[in-house]
């Protein structure tokens, strides 16, 4: 049975897509694009949209987002966003960005 994402998971798979899609419409590389999107997301305080979540639930809903739907999330809106100029198209470019995405992350807490 799939989880669907609740408010939360969504405001932060948005900050992840826009700016990774933002960054690509500026003419940064796609591994450009993520390193600094995950630069930017690393921090909960970094993305406005979520500040009222903070002040309301706390930090630590925030650290409970479920990484699988998440992850999931930002993938099919980088591809809805910006997927077609960059060669991302359907299920498939889903689950290429997702492990991309997945393998930058992982890279980064090493």
């Amino acid at each position: 049975m799939k989880t669907e994402p609740n408010k939360l998971v969504e405001k932060v798979a948005n900050g992840y897509s826009n700016k990774f899609c933002n960054a690509i419409g500026i003419g940064v590389s796609q591994d450009g694009a993520l390193k600094m999107t995950i630069a930017e997301n690393k921090s909960a305080t970094y993305n406005p949209s979520l500040w009222l979540d903070i002040a309301i639930s706390g930090k630590d809903s925030i650290d409970k987002v479920d990484q699988n739907i998440l992850l999931e999330l930002v993938a099919k809106n980088v591809v809805n966003k910006c997927g077609y100029p960059i060669g991302l198209e359907g299920s498939e470019g889903v689950e290429d960005f997702r492990l991309r995405l997945e393998e930058a992350l992982s890279d980064i807490e090493e």
